[in-house]
């Protein structure tokens, strides 16, 4: 890290591991995430919301925000006092795309974290990924023209297919992404078409997250 640091490379800690199964656990992740902050090499993580409550409740959306917004605004004040570090929230399963946005949009809205420059993933297998990126851009320039530091949301085509696909299929329910690589990767360019346009630039970064080359290049080519 040392050595990255020194180069000039940034790296991005993921701890490994996802949902946890109890509030002992999910109590134990959070800790750690702190812990990591603490640590001057360390200045950019990534966590997932189901690492930090176990107890959802499908039908209460509001009550599952307040429960991890209590666990995530201790995480962002201890970036805040190590130096501003950068908390990115990862994205998972469908069913936690909605959760995460509001989770996000809630602690950033308030005024101790106005100006903490913050980050979330958006996966581009998903149909309506395009719909969450213009909501989380209109939010975005509204919150710095009120003296707010830009969010920087990051494109991934999605890590979660097959999982998806299976529980579609368990359950008789149409599945949620995608449906070929071909739409996802066509999805991918489209949004980040958007992102890197002039006017939405200035309020929201963009990270590429990509092994292809031809989008990173097209990623540098639209910048």
């Amino acid at each position: 890290l040392q050595k990255r640091k020194k180069e000039g490379t940034r790296v991005n800690i993921n701890v490994i591991g996802e949902v946890v199964l109890s509030e002992q656990e999910s109590q134990r992740r959070q800790e750690k995430y702190i812990k990591i902050l603490q640590n001057p090499d360390i200045d950019y993580l990534s966590i997932k919301i189901s690492n930090l409550f176990s107890q959802f409740i499908p039908h209460a959306h509001e009550y599952n925000i307040d429960k991890l917004a209590a666990r995530l605004e201790k995480i962002y004040e201890t970036a805040i006092a190590n130096g501003n570090k950068f908390i990115n929230l990862d994205m998972e399963e469908y069913k936690d795309i909605e959760t995460t946005i509001a989770l996000f949009k809630k602690l950033l809205s308030t005024e101790k974290f106005y100006n903490l420059y913050a980050g979330i993933v958006i996966q581009n297998y998903l149909p309506e990924s395009l719909s969450y990126i213009k909501d989380l851009a209109a939010w975005a320039k509204q919150r710095v023209e009120n003296g707010g530091a830009p969010i920087k949301i990051r494109i991934v085509k999605g890590a979660n297919q097959e999982m998806e696909l299976t529980e579609a299929s368990l359950r008789g329910w149409e599945n949620v992404t995608l449906d070929t690589k071909a739409k996802s990767d066509a999805n991918f360019k489209e949004a980040m078409n958007y992102l890197l346009h002039p006017d939405v630039a200035p309020f929201v970064h963009t990270g590429v997250a990509s092994h292809n080359l031809f989008d990173q290049s097209l990623a540098m080519l639209l910048a």
